[in-house]
């Protein structure tokens, strides 16, 4: 049997793949990846741009309206693919997303979404698509939101945590970021990672310390001290950081109530009594 083609098919994509990982100009393109413009078209041209952009974006959401959703996204994907530069693209690009979406192609809608988010940052569906991954994001807690081979499924958290990360880079000062840090923290909690919850509880306070948030997460930075107390790590740094971080969040927010606040600064008072206790009676048995 001849295996000379299978080793120069071999050495070309090794070739390939190296070249690639050592950035040279010659590395392969991702023939995926959408192209975006590199020059602006003449006004001539970008005027006949509009018109046919329009023409799309009219049929393409007549498509939808009548539920022809297939035809719906390739006509918008054509307006984006041939007409990215016209003011019609990211409207065509939020549909494109909204229609994955109504689909309950979640995790295809939160891409496509992010594309408009990095590509048309000024325009006037930039914020509404901000807002589009934030629930999208928070419904892959609880929901099958992807799938693999027809089959529903969950995300895992590493892309849950993925998703949270995008909204607050898209927008680190808007509306969504607070929620999505304090979901972050939450999932690093459902992991028993108590020392990246508590970390990010914490960012949680200082990079959004007036959301109503704040509070609940300064308190849940003492509840996580003091869980890894009662999982075993009864020393006395645990217990001491569990009490400071309940007496900052009493200092930090004096006008919000906690309730879970005031159990935990109990809890903590009765886990540093039992270690006094257990120190002093480990100490009277050795006569000291």
């Amino acid at each position: 049997m001849n295996r000379a083609p299978s080793r120069f098919l071999l050495c070309t994509f090794t070739t390939a793949a190296l070249i690639a990982a050592s950035g040279d100009v010659l590395a392969i393109p991702n023939p995926f990846k959408r192209k975006q413009p590199t020059t602006a078209p003449a006004p001539t041209e970008l005027r006949v741009a509009e018109m046919e952009a329009g023409d799309l974006l009219r049929q393409a959401q007549d498509m939808e309206a009548s539920g022809k959703s297939s035809g719906a996204a390739s006509a918008y994907k054509r307006i984006v693919d041939r007409h990215p530069l016209t003011s019609f693209a990211p409207m065509a690009l939020f549909r494109l997303a909204s229609t994955y979406e109504r689909d309950g192609k979640f995790s295809k809608a939160f891409e496509t979404y992010q594309e408009l988010v990095d590509t048309y940052k000024q325009s006037a569906q930039f914020s509404e698509a901000i807002d589009r991954q934030s629930a999208i994001a928070n419904q892959s807690r609880t929901e099958k939101i992807d799938s693999f081979l027809g089959i529903r499924k969950k995300l895992d958290k590493t892309e849950q945590i993925e998703m949270f990360q995008k909204v607050i880079s898209n927008a680190p000062r808007g509306r969504h970021a607070a929620e999505a840090q304090f979901e972050i923290a939450k999932i690093h909690e459902e992991e028993s990672s108590p020392d990246l919850a508590i970390a990010a509880y914490r960012k949680v306070v200082d990079d959004y310390p007036a959301s109503p948030l704040a509070a609940e997460a300064q308190a849940k930075v003492s509840q996580g001290y003091l869980g890894k107390g009662e999982d075993g790590s009864r020393d006395a740094s645990n217990i001491d950081k569990a009490r400071l971080a309940a007496d900052q969040a009493v200092g930090l927010f004096p006008d919000t109530s906690m309730p879970d606040l005031t159990a935990t600064r109990v809890q903590v008072d009765e886990i540093s009594a039992e270690n006094s206790w257990n120190t002093g009676r480990f100490y009277e048995k050795k006569g000291n």
